[in-house]
């Protein structure tokens, strides 16, 4: 599996709600909430760190329901 990048997520997951370049890269944040106030399942708020150059996740942090989600894609993991 190989790391994913700005085009995965447009392909997948559509437009960012926000962007934000910052020196760590740049920011995508995604959020969802449930499509009626009577689904209990929560909010999906997550944003992905992407490098500036090569566009690569370089981090996935946010919440997922009721589950924090804070995964690091070093700069030396290949791409496959």
């Amino acid at each position: 599996m190989r790391r994913p990048a700005r085009e995965d997520l447009a392909a997948q997951l559509g437009p960012p709600a926000e962007t934000k370049n910052t020196p760590a890269g740049v920011l995508w944040h995604y959020r969802y909430a449930a499509a009626s106030p009577d689904q209990r399942s929560g909010r999906i708020d997550v944003i992905f760190t992407l490098d500036p150059v090569t566009g690569k996740v370089r981090r996935i942090q946010g919440r997922i329901f009721d589950a924090a989600l804070d995964l690091e894609f070093p700069d030396s993991t290949p791409a496959r």
